[in-house]
């Protein structure tokens, strides 16, 4: 079997902490053959990110700064036939990202923390770490620097719109909670940090939103924004321990096994008739047959 493998991230960097994830990107001819070898290494506690050989050459092609990331600090271990370094070699970003930058700081029209129960507040938070790292790759690459690493990436938004100290350390705390959240850890206090995280990226929304695109590509949305929103819509209801244990039958065992592997892109962009926002009436329990 042909694949390439590429560790990527903080490990790459040599910049762990505790909270670090450990990530790797797998391509392979088919999403069998990815699934297959990205199993193995989740299998060891590592954050796989896999695609066909011939979905990453789209990413190459819309200027995806996912393939700058893994051009610029990914450490390559294995490729056959030097797949990968072809496409990396291939590569190079675009002067612009507002079309993506714009599409980043979406859930800002639909996040609310206000009477969340805990599990939908760490949700959130979860959700704005993303949009908080994406926003700020975005926005840099903007203007030419290329920048991975989330405290770098608060940094950056906090010196180019001028957030005061609560609000950049609201963003950085964002990291520590979408871990906790991920590991399904209990009794974290989030008090106001998700208040001014939204202040914070509002700030940057409002000056986002004035802004052209300039020459677009045609953006093509890939289900990610709905999947969060489903999302955070089962866990106001629901804990996600539970959702965790669903014996693997119907459609809601495979949505929130896709909600908790979102780095199964292509599974992801293909999945438009699985995903959708749902709403759930407070005294509904979700089970394999909702969906």
């Amino acid at each position: 079997m042909m694949i390439s493998v590429c560790i990527y991230g903080s490990v790459a960097r040599q910049r762990t902490d505790e909270l670090s994830d450990r990530d790797v990107l797998i391509l392979a001819p088919s999403k069998e053959d990815a699934f297959e070898e990205c199993s193995d290494w989740q299998a060891t506690g590592w954050n796989a990110s896999f695609f066909t050989y011939q979905h990453f050459a789209r990413l190459v092609e819309f200027q995806s700064l996912f393939v700058q990331h893994i051009k610029l600090e990914g450490r390559i271990i294995r490729d056959d036939k030097g797949r990968l370094r072809q496409y990396l070699e291939k590569f190079a970003p675009a002067s612009s990202y507002i079309e993506d930058l714009k599409d980043a700081l979406l859930p800002l029209k639909w996040v609310n923390p206000g009477e969340l129960c805990y599990w939908a507040r760490l949700c959130v938070g979860d959700i704005l770490f993303v949009a908080t790292r994406n926003a700020g790759i975005l926005h840099a690459a903007g203007l030419g620097r290329f920048i991975y690493d989330y405290g770098a990436v608060v940094e950056h938004l906090a010196q180019a719109f001028e957030f005061d100290s609560a609000q950049r350390a609201a963003l950085l705390a964002l990291r520590g909670i979408k871990v906790a959240y991920r590991a399904r850890s209990t009794g974290i206090g989030v008090e106001t940090v998700l208040e001014d995280a939204i202040g914070a990226l509002t700030i940057v929304r409002a000056a986002v939103d004035r802004l052209e695109c300039e020459a677009p590509k045609g953006f093509v949305a890939n289900n990610y924004h709905a999947l969060r929103r489903t999302e955070l819509a089962l866990v106001k209801v629901t804990d996600p321990r539970e959702l965790d244990r669903l014996p693997a039958e119907g459609r809601l065992f495979e949505l929130w096994r896709l909600i908790c592997n979102p780095s199964d892109y292509p599974k992801l962009r293909g999945s438009g008739g699985l995903v959708q926002p749902i709403l759930i009436q407070p005294s509904t329990r979700p089970n394999a047959a909702f969906f």
